[in-house]
Formats: structure tokens, sequence, C-alpha cells
């Protein structure tokens, strides 16, 4: 169960920007570095995850759709996958997830307004009055939700250091289909990979 509980975590993270309008998705790179020259890749051997990323992951279907999604999305952008010792980059990924709370306090207002008169019509005595009253309120909403990421590395394998990162950052949707979950996995990858190469 406890498997099965972080498995749909880690779907409901990588869905974030495909299904949710509250996202942010950025990247940044080292500009020293020659992107140009890049044909070649592999999949980073070393250190490959956090230790939040095994516990989200903690299933090999999971990290195997996510791994052919960048395959994917870098193949299409015309980069090799190599197993030579001599590629031109790395690619890693991690996921993360941590408990937000968003506090939002605003004013309402009632009210009550009895009047009442008298008069009549041409010269002579006319009397009109009204009481009003107003009340304010305070009230405060709190929504507690999941923030995810999902960061994607590119590596130089000559000095082992990072030369690019993607990362998309929002709030975990809830409630998807499968079929949904599947198609949320490839849009996220595409839209993290979207910058990379970087345009200099």
């Amino acid at each position: 169960m406890k498997a099965l509980k972080v498995s749909l975590m880690l779907i409901m993270l990588i869905v974030v920007v495909a299904c949710s309008s509250r996202y942010s998705v950025e990247s940044d790179y080292d500009d020293s570095f020659d992107f140009s020259a890049l044909s070649t890749y592999q999949w980073y051997a070393g250190n490959e995850y956090t230790q939040q990323t095994k516990t989200f992951l903690n299933n090999d279907i999971l990290d195997k759709r996510i791994r052919e999604n960048i395959d994917g999305a870098l193949q299409a952008r015309g980069y090799l996958s190599s197993d030579a010792n001599d590629v031109d980059f790395l690619v890693n990924y991690s996921v993360t997830s941590e408990p937000r709370v968003d506090v939002d306090t605003y004013n309402t207002y009632s009210g009550f307004a009895p009047g009442w008169g008298y008069g009549r019509y041409g010269p002579g005595p006319f009397v009109y009055g009204g009481v009003g009253m107003g009340y304010q309120n305070t009230e405060t909403r709190v929504t507690h939700y999941d923030q995810g990421s999902l960061v994607i590395d590119v590596i130089d394998p000559v000095s082992n250091k990072l030369v690019w990162r993607g990362t998309a950052n929002g709030r975990l949707p809830k409630n998807m289909t499968p079929e949904e979950k599947s198609e949320a996995v490839k849009n996220v990858v595409n839209n993290v990979l979207s910058n990379f190469p970087p345009s200099k």
C-alpha cells in the first residue's frame, strides 16, 4: 500500500505542468559551455537520485516511463543515446515535494438599514427618518497542498559539472484518469526540455 501511495504521488507530481494552471517552468545554464557541439549522451550513473526521489519512485515502471520520455524528447531534438565512453553530455532527473499552506484573509460585510417616514403633499408638516447599521467581519481561508518539482539535469562528462538545469514547479493536481496521467508525463518532460539547448 505504501508503494502504491508514493507511486501515485509521483504521477501527480509529473502531471503538474500539463494539467495545472498554477505552475512555472524555468531553466538555467552555464553560458561558457558550448551546447552547439553536443551530439551524443547517456544517463548519469553516479549519485542518480536524492533520497526523496528514491522514496517517491519506489517503482521501476515510473522510472522507466520518465526515462523513456526524456529519451524521446532529446532524440526528437537530434541527440543520440550512446553507450560509448566519450559521449558529449550526461542526463539525470530528480523529483521533490513539500507541503505548503496558503492563508488568505479577506473582509466580508453585512448590514441592516430600516427606515420610516411621514409626509403630506403640499404645505404642511413632514417627517422622514432612517437607521443604518453595518458590520465588517474578517474571514480567513487556509489551504493545504503539496508543492512538487521535476528537475532535469545535463552534466558535462569531462568536468562532471552541471551545465544545464530545467525545472517544473507547481501545485500537485488530483483526480486524474490513467490516460491523463500518461499523457501528462510526456507533456511535462517536453515543457521542461523546451529550453534545451539554450538559445544564446
